[in-house]
């Protein structure tokens, strides 16, 4: 065989094959991609229910272990969970995560350090006694049929639609997550959902 032939053979594709190649990826590309960014969303709501929920247990088991009471802020217009017993330190929530809880919001006091004045701003406090029990609040409208605390997380500018719950009992002071049913429209209205387990 001369070796013409060989080096012929042996150039590559051809336009149209590149051309066709490329259309080929880029159907895929567009079929995949709602289904990736819907993936990455449901991990953001994963990682809000993570975030706050590690922040809820660690102040427990600090306030056993310390045996004083730790408090747990949570700024939900913020994105912020703090407290002074976070050994692992303060969360913020992932961005388009919107969060609602059912538990009746507190004014925080602080003190600005560079003026000396004070600062007023409401958020959600939970206290950890020294035998882990959590105090806290429920807002409700008439007979709660779920009597517990309830953070509620959602991502209302995206196609997904899960909403996922923590749930607080207030004797114990034990968390669970779940898959939350029921409407969104006042604080109220939480203690009429149900957050049902998932794990």
């Amino acid at each position: 065989m001369p070796r013409s032939n060989v080096r012929n053979k042996n150039r590559g594709f051809t336009l149209a094959e590149q051309a066709v190649l490329i259309a080929v990826m880029g159907v895929l590309v567009m079929m995949t991609a709602p289904s990736l960014i819907g993936m990455f969303d449901r991990f953001k709501l994963d990682q809000a229910i993570v975030s706050v929920r590690g922040a809820l247990q660690e102040s427990q088991r600090q306030a056993i272990r310390l045996s004083q009471a730790c408090v747990v802020s949570l700024d939900l217009s913020g994105g912020n969970v703090t407290g002074p017993c976070l050994v692992t330190g303060d969360r913020t929530l992932p961005e388009q995560v919107d969060a609602v809880t059912n538990i009746k919001p507190t004014k925080i006091d602080g003190s600005d350090k560079n003026s000396g004045a004070g600062n007023n701003k409401t958020g959600i406090q939970l206290t950890f006694g020294v035998l882990g029990t959590a105090e806290f609040i429920v807002e409700s409208a008439g007979i709660a049929s779920d009597p517990s605390g309830k953070f509620v997380f959602y991502m209302p500018e995206t196609a997904v639609k899960d909403r996922k719950c923590i749930a607080i009992s207030s004797t114990l002071g034990l968390t669970r997550v779940g898959v939350y049913s029921g409407e969104l429209k006042h604080s109220k209205d939480l203690s009429k959902g149900t957050c049902t387990a998932i794990e």
